[in-house]
């Protein structure tokens, strides 16, 4: 895969367990939301991880 489906993909995994935080807040369900948020965490973490790997990539001026 590329770098730019990496990064969809991510950011779609990052939307998918906000709405499933949010879910899980509303019902109440606190081991499935400890799940979900270190798994949104976790997400968080490679996304920032490919940005900067992609600056890196950019050749200094």
């Amino acid at each position: 895969m590329s770098d730019e489906t990496l990064i969809w993909t991510r950011w779609l995994r990052l939307a998918v367990l906000a709405v499933l935080i949010v879910i899980a807040l509303i019902q109440k369900l606190w081991i499935i939301l400890v799940v979900f948020a270190v798994l949104f965490v976790l997400t968080i973490v490679q996304l920032r991880q490919v940005y900067r790997s992609k600056n890196k990539q950019r050749p200094t001026q």
